[in-house]
């Protein structure tokens, strides 16, 4: 286990429950589950290997890391106004704020937290797919939505149209 990973965890408890509203029989089981289900950003880490550990936790989802050209709109989400991430890059080169807290991406962070947090620490944009069949499509418009609920809407369609696509053995 890392050496913040606990910290980490405890910050991301602690975002969710300001007002201490949960008993501690509560508080207890969300930190025991979100620091079995998260993944702690380290600058260490390269894109790819960030990106296996995501597809790991969430196996119905895929995280694109992009760069958008200074001078361009961000808000047109354009492929000719943002470079994707080469994969073998540190997370460290692209670090452009030093938060006292630690990142780290857990099932209940929306896909707008972690746009956020992307590019508030490092001037990244991420574009999160979730899987629908045989493609993958952006999760755009659902950015409200959490990652667990993401991944668990991809598997469900997933399976669904596998389903569909099964060969009927008709007699």
């Amino acid at each position: 286990m890392e050496p913040n990973f606990a910290p980490s965890c405890l910050a991301q408890l602690y975002k969710h429950d300001e007002n201490q509203y949960l008993s501690q029989p509560i508080r207890i089981f969300l930190f025991q589950r979100i620091c079995n289900m998260s993944l702690n950003i380290d600058d260490k880490k390269n894109i790819q290997t960030l990106q296996s550990e995501f597809n790991a936790l969430f196996p119905y989802l895929r995280l694109m890391l992009t760069k958008v050209v200074p001078g361009h709109d961000s808000s047109a989400k354009n492929s000719t106004n943002q470079l994707q991430i080469v994969d073998d890059t540190p997370l460290l080169d692209y670090k452009i704020a030093n938060p006292e807290t630690p990142f780290c991406i857990y099932p209940e962070m929306t896909v707008a937290e972690l746009e956020q947090q992307f590019l508030q620490r490092y001037g990244l944009e991420p574009i999160i797919l979730r899987k629908s069949g045989n493609v993958w499509i952006e999760a755009s418009i659902t950015d409200d939505w959490t990652l667990e609920e993401q991944n668990t809407q991809g598997e469900l369609i997933t399976k669904q149209m596998n389903e569909r696509n099964k060969p009927s053995t008709g007699i």
